[in-house]
């Protein structure tokens, strides 16, 4: 794992994550550019607070994938997870509940 400011990138299984935790003092703005610039990686994400803040930025997200091409779109997964998810006390580490995030992206 490799933390730098409000990025982290996770490696699991040879697939690496871009990750960047939520910013409440960013505007919708702000997290275009920053899909604009994450978009060349596979999988990219956010770690939010709640399940609020990651319905926000899945929604910004939402309005930005329609500006990509499909052969940008084809290979992305977009990764979310809250701190919630990350606290449960079971069996699931940190890189598994990213994996699991995955599949609330497809709601």
């Amino acid at each position: 794992m490799k933390e730098e400011g409000d990025e982290i990138q996770l490696i699991k299984e040879n697939k690496n994550y871009h990750l960047n935790y939520y910013r409440s003092d960013w505007i919708k703005e702000k997290y275009m550019k920053l899909l604009d610039e994450k978009c060349n990686y596979k999988n990219i994400g956010f770690i939010c607070r709640n399940e609020e803040e990651m319905k926000k930025v899945r929604g910004y997200v939402n309005e930005w994938l329609p500006t990509l091409t499909d052969a940008k779109k084809k290979y992305l997964a977009i990764n979310y997870t809250w701190a919630e998810l990350l606290d449960q006390e079971n069996e699931k580490s940190f890189l598994q509940t990213i994996a699991f995030a995955n599949v609330l992206k497809r709601e």
